[in-house]
């Protein structure tokens, strides 16, 4: 909490003027008119118009005394630490004392926030919540907070500057990844890994034996054990737990665009998120693993939920690059680290068949050892182009060249499916509950 109260440290208050505001302005204008009154031959017009000189001049004085200086104002300005990215957050103000009429106010921000404007001020006494909207990862800085109020007769303007300068962090969004994890909690595949599973197919690791009743598979009966225990016993199996899932993001040129108000760079992170919440709850163990032109970050694989926090860390670490994506250097560092068979999410994506061709070509490569879910964004404006209704040639132009592209995003998509890999292609905001749906059937089909 910042204050700026008289004798307390607070943040540094610059008086930046006065100015007249349109009601001087206009009351002048007509002053201005009343001096051509002596010309009409009003004996008196010069008295009447030094009085009412006199009496606005005295007016502007007593504005001006009344509209509190901005070393007077008593400010309450507290700035969070810690913003998500992609959803608005609040910088609360509260003046005590009555700062004057028609109170606004605005912020300096840094190229990492999104600007809002001017707000005008709850009354004294009340805060007012002025919005902080992360447009991307990184730090950045509230700089100065600007108020503009008028004096009680709203002839004279003041404006002060609040020099706060606050360095503020932008951070994956956690409720984001939370909902998701949540939604995926009440799935009827939930349970899969965490405890037995009666599903007739599920599961082949051994749990127990347990005495066979009707309408269990016949196929379940261990004939041995009953042989020895002169009954009939049935095998009881679970899904497999400890898998290892490595979530695999790109960071190169592609992902810094923005789609849907973030760049895909952090649709993907809390995309990835998401998937580690569940699969660690799961028991299996998560690896984190970034790469543009090589890779560059890679958090080995853990396990429990309390390594959620250590991967959340990692991943708001991951910067936004301005290079081009080498698949064929960084999936080779990414095989190479990895000892046994392990479920891949690849998060990238690409523009037409010609740039993606050296992509699908590694992940088939990887896919022989591996099985690979591969995680792409598909651009919502892209599909709104390519089904408009054209209005004119500019249209039919754009809806050509959105379709085209489209239709080369469905040949590459096609061939790495007929590779093996898996595909999910949707709009950045539900590609979480797509990955965990096929994370948690990909556990109960045990495909790993």
């Amino acid at each position: 909490m910042d204050s700026n109260e008289p004798g307390t440290d607070g943040p540094q208050t610059d008086e930046q003027g006065r100015a007249p505001t349109l009601r001087l302005l206009l009351i002048a204008a007509g002053l201005a008119a009343l001096a051509a009154l002596p010309a009409l031959g009003i004996a008196t017009a010069w008295l009447i118009w030094l009085a009412a000189v006199g009496s606005l001049a005295m007016a502007i004085a007593v504005d001006c005394v009344l509209a509190p200086p901005g070393r007077r104002l008593a400010l309450h300005v507290e700035v969070p630490e810690r913003v998500a990215v992609g959803s608005e957050a609040a910088i609360e103000l509260k003046i005590d004392g009555s700062p004057g009429q028609a109170a606004e106010a605005t912020l300096d921000l840094g190229p990492l926030f999104r600007p809002f404007g001017v707000q005008t001020l709850a009354p004294a006494g009340q805060s007012t919540s002025l919005p902080l909207f992360a447009r991307r990862r990184g730090r950045g800085t509230v700089g100065s907070l600007w108020l503009r109020y008028e004096g009680p007769m709203r002839l004279v303007r003041r404006t002060v500057r609040v020099v706060l300068e606050r360095e503020v962090e932008a951070v994956p969004d956690l409720a984001l990844v939370r909902s998701v994890a949540l939604a995926a909690s009440a799935s009827r595949d939930a349970p899969v890994g965490s405890k037995v599973e009666r599903f007739a197919g599920d599961g082949s690791e051994f749990h127990a034996l347990r005495a066979f009743q009707p309408g269990l598979d016949r196929r379940s009966i261990d004939w041995k054990a009953s042989a020895r225990h002169r009954c009939l016993l049935a095998r009881e199996v679970r899904a497999e737990r400890n898998h290892q899932i490595v979530l695999a993001i790109d960071t190169g040129r592609l992902m810094a665009e923005p789609i849907d108000g973030m760049p895909l760079l952090d649709h993907a992170i809390h995309a990835a998120l998401g998937l580690a919440w569940v699969a660690l709850s799961h028991g299996d163990r998560v690896g984190l693993f970034g790469f543009d032109q090589t890779g560059h970050t890679h958090s080995g694989a853990r396990a429990g939920t309390q390594s959620l926090h250590a991967l959340l860390e990692l991943s708001a670490g991951l910067d936004y690059s301005e290079t081009e994506t080498n698949f064929t250097r960084s999936l080779s560092v990414l095989a190479g680290q990895l000892h046994r068979r392990a479920l891949i999410i690849v998060l990238t994506d690409f523009v037409d068949a010609v740039s993606a061709e050296l992509m699908v070509e590694n992940l088939n490569r990887l896919s022989r050892r591996h099985l690979v879910v591969f995680v792409t964004f598909r651009d919502p404006e892209l599909d709104r182009l390519a089904l408009a209704r054209p209005h004119s040639v500019e249209d039919v132009e754009r809806a050509t060249v959105a379709d085209a592209l489209l239709q080369e995003r469905e040949v590459v998509l096609r061939r790495l499916g007929r590779s093996g890999i898996q595909v999910i292609d949707a709009r950045p905001r539900d590609v979480g509950s797509r990955l965990v749906n096929r994370y948690l059937d990909i556990m109960r089909r045990e495909r790993i």
